[in-house]
């Protein structure tokens, strides 16, 4: 699932909901900031757990498992599990 496109889906149903019963010629500027308030509780979440799964523990790894992730990832990205060799890409199983 693309969560680049489920970000937009989530901020455009939130903005609508906030925007619901606003009377034409209202002023918007609240309900806005309101809408993008929930968007950023909602999402910010789970943008950063993403970001964590991007690169990985890093933080909570020596140096010797930083390495073994950076060549491990080097490995799946050179043979993406072709030979029996490494893991397939995530792109490829989606």
């Amino acid at each position: 699932v693309n969560s680049a496109l489920i970000d937009a889906a989530v901020l455009a149903e939130l903005i609508d909901q906030q925007f619901a019963n606003v009377e034409e010629g209202a002023e918007t500027d609240a309900e806005l900031s309101a809408a993008l308030l929930k968007y950023s509780q909602l999402q910010v979440p789970e943008g950063l757990a993403l970001y964590d799964l991007s690169f990985g523990p890093e933080g909570e790894l020596g140096l010797l498992g930083r390495l073994r992730v950076l060549l491990s990832t080097v490995r799946d990205t050179i043979f993406g599990g072709k030979l029996g060799i490494g893991r397939p890409l995530l792109q490829v199983q989606l």
